[in-house]
């Protein structure tokens, strides 16, 4: 992959969601990755109407959460809502597997889902591998008939 980032290593992969997404639908894909990140990678926005959820390889991913630092670990996956002003960053260095996903009520039902587990989860073997096969559905160009989120 270019480097589209600093701190983003370049054999880091990314890959956009090319269907077409129902209005209504309760959430959908945009977007995944395999980064592989220095100490240089850091994302700052105003917005980018989505959630994302990062499984944690290796390394620690940090980022911001109602204004609180929280920093995920190996096999840990983190949630940060991206509706809001939001940051997200590596202090050393992190591999992990990313999603956004977006929707009708994405926003609901992270909320619901932070409001009882917390931003950062132990996500176990069975969700890991979960987040990233459906990072290599997005990988393959699958459909959204093809994933099963």
């Amino acid at each position: 992959m270019a480097n589209l980032q600093e701190g983003v290593l370049e054999r880091s992969q990314m890959f956009f969601y090319a269907g077409r997404p129902r209005g209504d639908a309760f959430f959908y894909p945009l977007s995944a990755g395999h980064f592989y990140c220095d100490s240089r990678y850091r994302v700052e926005r105003a917005r980018f109407d989505s959630v994302l959820l990062v499984f944690v390889a290796r390394g620690g991913f940090s980022f911001l959460a109602d204004g609180q630092e929280q920093t995920a670990k190996k096999g840990e996956i983190a949630g940060v809502d991206c509706f809001g002003p939001h940051a997200y960053y590596t202090k050393t260095s992190f591999e992990g597997y990313w999603l956004h996903v977006a929707g009708a009520n994405t926003r609901e039902i992270f909320a619901e889902l932070t409001d009882r587990f917390g931003p950062v989860v132990r996500a176990g073997e069975l969700a890991g591998r979960q987040l990233r096969e459906l990072y290599d559905a997005l990988r393959r160009g699958a459909g959204a008939g093809e994933m099963e989120m």
